[in-house]
């Protein structure tokens, strides 16, 4: 068999969650797909196509399974929406089904596949059950209800800026539910995931600091009774010049 420039790589189930853009969707659009995905002439690694919009090139997540149940990011690299959706073929086929995808579309990435890879419609059939062998050998392997150790390696958030925890995702959603707005550093964020964005990329020991002071504009709340005319701390904070 030739070498294939595109490939099948169907994901395993016991990966669901733990793609690094479902597991960190901050660090993800913030520093992964800008690397992966440039602004200007973002191009397909695979088949070459140059995208006028950036949007039509994804960044693909490239995974290495060595032996259960260590599993490693390895690369993250750009592919067209053809490509991508032939990689995961698979998954494809289920969109068409629930609708997602217009049914023609079928027969528009198995074409792209057999052009990018000089192959017949029969190889691409032989490359589908191979592809689809590979997976549940995985699975079998790792077991499907299996919790892998999942290394990012150079892809994942760096040590000093580590996701926020359960507590102090809850603090900044109880800011935005009373006030609609919350400060990260010297600007306001008056939309939710902006603002935990902006946290996430912020060093501990200044996420500290911000956190501690939201917290205590909040604990304020509770004694806004003492403020005149209702000019509790954190109004005084949303305030400011």
């Amino acid at each position: 068999m030739r070498m294939r420039r595109l490939t099948m790589e169907f994901q395993p189930v016991f990966m669901a969650g733990y793609s690094l853009k479902d597991h960190d969707s901050s660090h993800w659009e913030r520093r992964v797909r800008p690397r992966a995905v440039p602004q200007t002439q973002a191009t397909c690694r695979t088949c070459g196509f140059v995208a006028e919009e950036r949007r039509l090139i994804h960044a693909d997540e490239v995974w290495e399974f060595s032996s259960p149940p260590h599993v490693a990011l390895v690369d993250v690299r750009p592919l067209c929406t053809r490509c991508h959706e032939a990689k995961d073929f698979a998954q494809t086929l289920v969109l068409i089904a629930k609708g997602a995808r217009d049914a023609k579309r079928e027969a528009e990435i198995k074409r792209h596949y057999c052009e990018v890879n000089a192959c017949s419609e029969a190889e691409f059939d032989t490359d589908f059950a191979a592809a689809a062998a590979t997976k549940r050998a995985l699975e079998e392997s790792y077991g499907c209800n299996s919790v892998p150790e999942v290394d990012y390696g150079d892809w994942g958030r760096p040590k000093d800026t580590p996701r926020l925890s359960s507590k102090e995702r809850e603090l900044v959603k109880a800011a935005f539910e009373i006030h609609g707005e919350v400060f990260v550093g010297e600007r306001l964020h008056r939309n939710h995931s902006n603002a935990v964005r902006a946290l996430q990329a912020t060093p501990l020991d200044k996420r500290a600091a911000i956190l501690s002071e939201i917290e205590n504009l909040l604990d304020a709340d509770d004694d806004e009774d003492m403020w005149p005319d209702h000019e509790c701390p954190w109004d005084i904070k949303m305030n400011r010049e």
